[in-house]
Parts: structure tokens; C-alpha cells; sequence
């Protein structure tokens, strides 16, 4: 599938074309899942009411699925809601929980992920050891220190902080966070700064859920993702970030679902086969 790119975008230079990993970025980007897409296509808002509280994330735990999986939809407070699911054929949950930390480490990484949207990262230093001490246990490498980015997620391009945490300040019973009802997950709050408004203002905020279990029968792993734009987790509780009276668009949580179903559905494309030739190791090529 061919898809659109915009001014931030950079093609590889002479040097890059050199890389190792330069193939997962030239490649054409996989087809977005088809069922997923099919449903973004048709422009209608999911019902509401199935929505997955945001203060219940231990609803996500649950054996089977929810009533509905892949969908989006603006939330009767104003705050806006996405879910959506992916299947990674031949993943595992090791392979999930090394790729956060992984393709935070180089800007490259990040950028070979989703080519024409994806264009920069930061972390700290200290977080860059924390990812290569071979103490800290892999599914927490990605945890307690924030990626700064700059991307368009479906609605123009911006700076975008992810302050990532654990399970336990997202509120979840970690008595019940074990396979195979999970295998590990991404709990992230949200800013989101648009690179057009003007400097000082506010950001718009989101929290953003990412999480993996084993497919039956060692097929693989399926991705589950929740986001909730206008909210942030304080406290391990939800806080409607909102002024009196807002309301995320329609256009705005619409145009972040296309984004996360293209960008997983082709990160479903090459995760074994990346995490297989960098052989799980926290490495710049």
C-alpha cells in the first residue's frame, strides 16, 4: 500500500542507505490489516457504551474479548476513545516488550517503524543505561522515563512526550497480570504539543494502553491497544484533563485510529524477523 508523505519526512541519505536495518525503511510498508481498516473506512463512531472504562484497566485481563475490539468513538463527557487489535504471527511477548525500549534508542529505529509519519526520538542518557543493564528485567526496560518525539499520529504533526510507567500506577491488579491473560504492557500518559500552536500553549493530553498475549497454540501474539484522548492517569486513577465545556473532535480520535492500524499492522510485518537478526540484544547498529 502506498501511503502519503509529508514535509518532515526524510528519505534515507547515501550514508543511511549504508545501514544495516536501511531494508526495514525503503521496504514497501505491509497493507494495513484488512478487517481493522475495513471498519476505519466506514467513518462510524463505535456505540459508546462499549467503550472500556478507563478505571476498570483490569477489564483487559479478562479472558476472551470485549464486545468490541477495533473502534473509536468521542465519549459523552468530551474525552474520546480507540481501541484496537493486531495480530503479530510467530511474536512472542519478549519480542514485544524489547521493541519499546529498542526503537527509543536511535532516531533510525523509530523511523523505520512508520516511514512516512515517524521522524524523530529522544530519551535520556540514564534511561539509554538503564535499557543496556542486563539487571533490569526486559519488561520493564521501557518504563519510568518519558520518549520525546515528533510524529503525526493522524491530525497534523507535533511534539509528543510519552511519559511511560508500569501496570501497577495504571491501577491494575498485578495479582491478576500474568499469561495468558497478558504478557506484558505499555502504560503510557500522553502530551501531545502540535508543531503550528503557539509556543506556551497548553497540550492536549491522552493515555494510551498497549498490551500482548499469546495466540492459542503458539501462533503468536495479539496486540490490544486502548487510548482515551482528554485523560491522564494521576495517582493510578483517571483525571479528565478537559476544560468545561471541550470536546476532542471526531476527526481527532478517527484520524489516530487509521494511524495505529497502519503502524502495527506493519510493525506485525517485520517484529520476528528484526527482533530475530538483532537477536534480542539493546544495540545501535
Amino acid at each position: 500500500m502506498k501511503f502519503e508523505f509529508n514535509g518532515l519526512y526524510r528519505p534515507l541519505t547515501d550514508a543511511e542507505r549504508k545501514h544495516p536495518l536501511a531494508r526495514y525503511y525503503e521496504r514497501e510498508m505491509a497493507d494495513p490489516d484488512p478487517e481493522a481498516y475495513e471498519i476505519w473506512k466506514q467513518g462510524r463512531p463505535m456505540d459508546y457504551r462499549d467503550a472500556m472504562p478507563i478505571g476498570d484497566m483490569n477489564a483487559i485481563l479478562d479472558e476472551g474479548y470485549q464486545k468490541v475490539e477495533t473502534g473509536c468513538c468521542v465519549l459523552p463527557n468530551g474525552a474520546a476513545y480507540m481501541c484496537n487489535r493486531t495480530f503479530v504471527p510467530n511474536g512472542t511477548a519478549d519480542m514485544f516488550s524489547w521493541w519499546y525500549p529498542w526503537k527509543a534508542m536511535a532516531d533510525f529505529h523509530y523511523r523505520l517503524w512508520y516511514p512516512p509519519c515517524h521522524y524523530t526520538i529522544r530519551i535520556p542518557d540514564d534511561a539509554i543505561e538503564r535499557i543496556k543493564d542486563p539487571t533490569v528485567p526486559l519488561e520493564q526496560k521501557s518504563r519510568y522515563y518519558a520518549h520525546d518525539l515528533t510524529e503525526d499520529v493522524g491530525g497534523g504533526n507535533a511534539r509528543i512526550l510519552l511519559h511511560y510507567t508500569s501496570p501497577y500506577h495504571f491501577g491494575f491488579d498485578l495479582g491478576r497480570f500474568r499469561q495468558p491473560y497478558i504478557g506484558n504492557a505499555m502504560c503510557i500518559n500522553i502530551e501531545i504539543y502540535p508543531l503550528d500552536l503557539p509556543n506556551g500553549s497548553p497540550p492536549d493530553r491522552a493515555v494510551m494502553l498497549h498490551t500482548c498475549r499469546d495466540l492459542p497454540g503458539g501462533k503468536g501474539i495479539e496486540l490490544r491497544s486502548r487510548c482515551w484522548m482528554g485523560y491522564s492517569i494521576v495517582d493510578r486513577r483517571p483525571v479528565l484533563m478537559l476544560r468545561e465545556g471541550q470536546s476532542i473532535a471526531w476527526e481527532a480520535i478517527h484520524g489516530f485510529h487509521e494511524h495505529v492500524i497502519i503502524e502495527y499492522s506493519n510493525l506485525a510485518s517485520f517484529l520476528p524477523e528484526i527482533y530475530d537478526e538483532m537477536k534480542g540484544q539493546f544495540v545501535v547498529p
